[in-house]
């Protein structure tokens, strides 16, 4: 029997398909070629999907790690877009153009003991950027940046506001709550707020800011956000009311309203004080244009004793006022509710018998307390210390 085959161990073995001569021939199946690839239903191996994130990992690094010119710019850009400069002067622009919302998205408004949340928040910033001068910022620059720790910057800007140069420093943070393409944090500029003390006079008005009413435990050191302000004193039986636009850029200001009175007031008051002249009774009391008669006594001359004359025998007369005692008088507001104290000269004329003249002059005092829209007067006076 003739066998065929291959030799192994050979270095040429014969040929597939060949035999010795006298041999049966040997045929063979063709061997297909391997599948080009899997068909679209078979699922990619976990194997290869691993690798293709370890690409998409390797690429992030790539551009992130700031290889190649255009990866470079990308970071930079992005760097530059969430960094506390960027955060400062996105703040200034929002607050030139009147963006309320903008001003809140790049900044934390901080806030002293006992002060106000209302005169921290939108309301307060809405009617602040209604006063004008808070628009007018002009060359807003970051000048210096320096590192206070891995989340906190100083950052100092300089512009000009209202019309005056000015450079001051903000801390701005990091905001742990928004970042940006996982590596880039939005920064919050710090805003301190400012002490804003209001000087009234006594029994002033009540006190608006910016045109809003304060809370009624409010005093007169507020609390608020720094930046130009409009302090209002109301009007009230003593005062007009008075406005000021006050420049509180900076951590301490103060508004100062003038203690002058009221034209109304002052007419009030001098009415008050002419009904107190006319309120007398002439039974204990030198009253203006009473008459009074000597008493009839037998075989006796009656007669007055005035400063600056003899004896002045009468038998009737009558006192007369001489001068307006409101011309000149003196008010003075004092702590106590709807009080003032007056005072002033005054004169008078005695005329005896509807002939005789004789003048003085002297002074008047009291009180005026105001109730129901009007002074009840409380006054005496001397109008006869001396001759005129």
């Amino acid at each position: 029997m003739v066998r065929a085959g291959i030799s192994v161990g050979t270095s040429d073995p014969p040929p597939i398909g060949s035999a010795d001569q006298g041999s049966e021939p040997v045929t063979t199946a063709p061997v297909p070629d391997p599948p080009a690839g899997p068909s679209p239903a078979h699922p990619v191996s976990k194997h290869r999907t691993r690798n293709r994130w370890l690409v998409v990992l390797l690429v992030l690094v790539v551009v992130l790690g700031g290889l190649g010119t255009g990866a470079y710019v990308a970071n930079a850009s992005l760097s530059s877009t969430y960094s506390p400069e960027r955060a400062v002067t996105d703040f200034f622009a929002a607050q030139k153009r009147g963006d309320v919302k903008g001003m809140m998205s790049n900044a934390t408004f901080l806030r002293g003991d006992g002060s106000f949340a209302d005169l921290f928040g939108q309301g307060e910033l809405d009617a602040m950027l209604g006063v004008k001068q808070n628009l007018d910022l002009q060359n807003v620059k970051v000048t210096s940046t320096s590192v206070i720790d891995d989340s906190t910057r100083s950052v100092t800007v300089s512009m000009t506001w209202s019309g005056t140069p000015r450079s001051i420093e903000y801390l701005v943070r990091k905001d742990p709550t928004r970042v940006h393409y996982q590596f880039y944090s939005s920064w919050l500029v710090q805003v301190p707020y400012v002490q804003l003390t209001v000087t009234l006079p006594t029994q002033g008005g009540a006190i608006m800011l910016d045109g809003l009413p304060l809370p009624p435990t409010a005093t007169n050191t507020i609390q608020t956000i720094r930046g130009f302000h409009s302090v209002t004193m109301l009007p009230n039986f003593l005062y007009d009311g008075q406005s000021q636009v006050v420049d509180a850029t900076y951590a301490a200001a103060t508004a100062t309203f003038s203690a002058g009175l009221s034209s109304s007031s002052k007419a009030a008051a001098a009415t008050a004080v002419k009904a107190g002249f006319n309120n007398c009774d002439p039974a204990h009391y030198l009253c203006y244009g009473h008459r009074y008669n000597a008493p009839v006594i037998a075989n006796t001359i009656v007669f007055l004793m005035m400063p600056g004359y003899p004896e002045i025998d009468y038998t009737y007369y009558v006192v007369s006022m001489t001068t307006d005692p409101t011309t000149a008088m003196t008010l003075v507001v004092t702590t106590q509710a709807g009080v003032l104290n007056v005072s002033g000269p005054c004169a008078d004329t005695l005329t005896v018998d509807g002939s005789r003249t004789y003048h003085f002059k002297g002074s008047f005092s009291g009180t005026l307390t105001w109730a129901n829209g009007a002074f009840t007067p409380s006054i005496g006076w001397n109008c006869e210390t001396s001759q005129a």
